[in-house]
């Protein structure tokens, strides 16, 4: 309990999770209320766009990332802009993802959007992780499947930050079912920032991970303070 008040009160003050002088900055960057749309900044200043999704103006991305093909985690003109600047997009159809610059490299997993069987040549949802700073963070997309496979637990490895769905009807999803809740439990990420969590699913994250830690409008984190259990992460919508 002592930690988890320590946390609020670093929150409170800093309007960040953890306090760096070289840390990964993670924001939201659409107007949308959909949340499924972040940047990923790392120290060396390379921006990752995930799922944009009527994005902020004036966003600037080195590379944009795509789960799926659905609206709300599409932005075509924003895409369009940034591809006209030799901004390089991959989507769910990028096979075997793994491109770097700087302290970036960012991989792809195969996956599904809705409860049926995987299969990882004809993926409807994949997801991607950054690697930066010593960190793994992963959008999962509106990832709906029943179980991860061995394979893409493997591919997987550890993930420290997740932004993950709780309820989309769209995946056949809800927080009551819990599907969502046993595939994070099964990767065990230190912290999640939800995108789809409307109905029940902030009484059911709360009840499952503890009092959510409000991190503003940017998180800020460094790989050696993770917390030691997963903490969902409240990060505020840009204004």
């Amino acid at each position: 309990m002592f930690k988890t008040i320590l946390l609020g009160l670093l929150l409170s003050v800093s309007g960040s999770l953890f306090a760096s002088e070289t840390p990964v900055e993670i924001s939201r960057v659409s107007t949308s209320n959909y949340g499924t749309s972040f940047l990923v900044k790392s120290p060396a200043g390379v921006r990752v766009v995930m799922d944009p999704h009527r994005v902020v103006e004036g966003l600037v991305a080195d590379v944009i990332t795509i789960t799926h093909g659905h609206p709300d985690h599409m932005d075509n003109l924003f895409q369009e802009d940034m591809q006209e600047q030799g901004v390089p997009i991959f989507t769910n159809h990028s096979k075997n993802v793994a491109w770097q610059k700087d302290d970036v490299r960012i991989f792809s997993v195969p996956g599904m959007h809705n409860p049926v069987p995987v299969n990882l040549e004809m993926p409807t949802n994949t997801i991607f992780v950054v690697e930066t700073a010593g960190l793994r963070i992963a959008h999962f997309g509106d990832l709906g499947q029943t179980e991860f496979t061995p394979e893409q637990l493997a591919a997987l490895g550890r993930i420290d930050v997740a932004f993950m769905q709780f309820e989309n009807s769209y995946s056949e999803l809800s927080a009551a079912e819990g599907r969502a809740f046993r595939l994070m439990d099964k990767i065990g990420p230190k912290l999640i920032v939800p995108t789809h969590a409307g109905g029940t699913s902030w009484d059911k994250l709360n009840a499952a991970y503890g009092s959510s830690l409000q991190a503003g409008p940017v998180l800020r984190v460094e790989a050696g303070k993770l917390p030691d259990k997963t903490k969902v992460v409240v990060l505020d919508s840009p204004k």
